[in-house]
């Protein structure tokens, strides 16, 4: 009776080890699951703003491209950077820069 019965404490012995093991495991599972989650959650956070810039990015182009078929916007254009005027006009490029010797005199 004392072997069967030290038998059956070793028995249920391993049997709770495998338990807390299987126990143990699922736990470290769930946590290293739960990191990824969290890991995941701050990506989706990067990208969901990324992609909100790029969709304002987007409607500023837009409305530029918009702006950029009209009258008003080509001839701008071509008066501020390409330099041109209309055939009655005149271009003058005038600079206001001061030598040397009066803007020593002008600081004084």
């Amino acid at each position: 009776m004392k072997k069967e019965a030290k038998k059956n404490n070793i028995i249920k012995f391993f049997i709770l080890i495998i338990l807390m093991m299987g126990v143990g495991f699922s736990i470290a599972n769930y946590m290293h699951k739960q990191d990824i989650y969290e890991e995941l959650k701050k990506q989706e956070e990067k990208y969901l703003k990324e992609i909100n810039d790029l969709e304002n990015q987007l409607s500023i182009y837009e409305r530029e491209l918009q702006e950029s078929t009209s009258r008003e916007y080509i001839e701008k254009y071509a008066r501020e950077i390409l330099k041109m005027v209309s055939p009655d006009e005149v271009y003058y490029d005038v600079n206001y820069s001061k030598n040397k010797k009066e803007e020593e005199s002008d600081d004084e």
